[in-house]
């Protein structure tokens, strides 16, 4: 039973990482019993878009910093590119132009800093205390974090998300396990909120103006 359910939650973790990294496209065109499935449904607990959790379904709907890709090297999502310190302490980020929030308005640099005061907020604390010593925004597109005590903080950016300030910077960090962002997200990925059914399922549909293509599969439900 245990081996059924470990493989089970295998089976998911890959899924929702093919699709959020934008590889639920690449099947086989011959092959009629994907050909005529357009919605993927999901095992989800409810909650798992909210900071405390590192689940793969956060990225439907938001953009990492960079993912790993399938030979283990960093692939740019929403920085294009990023340089470093000698010491790895100091990164610089050069977000990819032209990206925007599902609502149309545009992602900047702004958004990042907030998410990543947001997080290290002391009524959130999703990395812990004092993880970074500051985050600049140099320009619309660009910012430089600098971290805390730790050698190599690379290890932030592959999970690393983006949250819209002009959608959340005037909620109570307080409360933010409660906000209803979390049941209605507005992101900038390859899928889209649709609807929210309480304990239930969250839906999302793809999104043409995805910079990278609009996904195969065009509904998700988790």
């Amino acid at each position: 039973h245990r081996q059924a359910v470990l493989a089970a939650i295998a089976r998911r973790e890959w899924l929702l990482q093919m699709l959020a990294l934008g590889a639920a496209g690449c099947r086989r065109g011959d092959d009629r019993a994907y050909s005529r499935s357009t919605t993927a449904t999901i095992a989800y607990e409810e909650g798992e878009l909210a900071p405390e959790y590192d689940a793969p379904d956060k990225r439907l709907v938001f953009l990492p910093l960079v993912v790993e890709n399938e030979t283990g090297e960093l692939e740019g999502r929403l920085a294009e590119r990023w340089e470093h310190s000698a010491d790895y302490r100091e990164w610089t980020y050069h977000l990819r132009p032209g990206l925007r929030w599902h609502d149309g308005v545009p992602v900047t640099a702004h958004d990042l800093k907030f998410s990543l005061d947001l997080l290290a907020h002391p009524d959130v604390l999703a990395f812990g205390p004092k993880a970074f010593e500051s985050v600049t925004v140099l320009d619309d597109l660009t910012v430089t974090i600098r971290t805390g005590r730790i050698a190599n903080a690379d290890a932030y950016n592959t999970w690393l998300i983006c949250y819209p300030k002009h959608r959340l910077e005037r909620l109570d960090p307080k409360h933010i396990a409660d906000w209803e962002f979390w049941t209605h997200p507005l992101g900038n990925g390859p899928y889209r909120f649709v609807r929210y059914l309480p304990q239930t399922m969250i839906e999302f549909e793809s999104n043409s103006d995805y910079y990278r293509g609009k996904p195969k599969i065009e509904h998700v439900r988790l």
